[in-house]
């Protein structure tokens, strides 16, 4: 929450101008059930978007090979500082990082006690480009499995695969 208000001020000034910003963009890409009130997506009553609108976020990101280079990476490593040791950060997605879907190109993850887990993903088979979003899940059985997994990322590859299965251009 910090990291990205901070960010929010160095882009519009403040917090608020850049919560207008995001609204603003939201319009300019078309998103219809979309209003932002913070920088970090945590709950609020006037805080929502839908599946579709999150589609369209992750589309207009996809432009960006920053953005692309960021989600699709597993791991990073921050050197030592004079401050500070080796420091290590590992993707969330675990499309990305630990369960792997070798056609995920990257994703993000959200989860709050109202929204439940959410993961927003894109992959591509040869030229083709899906992008999934998993709204609300909780842990789910994995047949075969004695414990319970994390619902959004078995969700996003099934999800994933039917649409590379049944679909083309």
């Amino acid at each position: 929450c910090d990291a990205s208000n901070i960010l929010a001020e160095a882009v519009d000034g403040t917090v608020a101008e850049f919560v207008a910003h995001m609204n603003r963009k939201a319009g300019e890409l078309d998103c219809q059930g979309t209003h932002l009130t913070n920088t970090y997506g945590l709950h609020d009553e006037n805080h929502y978007s839908t599946a579709y609108d999150i589609t369209l976020w992750m589309k207009a990101a996809l432009e960006y090979d920053q953005f692309r280079e960021v989600i699709g990476t597993d791991r990073y490593t921050v050197p030592a500082t004079n401050l500070s040791g080796e420091r290590f950060f590992y993707n969330k997605n675990a499309l990305i990082s630990n369960l792997y879907y070798d056609k995920c190109i990257g994703g993000k993850t959200g989860t709050t006690d109202d929204a439940g887990r959410c993961l927003v993903a894109a992959a591509e088979d040869g030229d083709e480009l899906l992008i999934s979003v998993i709204l609300g899940s909780g842990p789910m059985q994995v047949p075969g499995e004695e414990n319970l997994k994390q619902g959004q990322f078995r969700e996003s590859i099934r999800l994933l695969e039917y649409g590379f299965d049944n679909f083309q251009r």
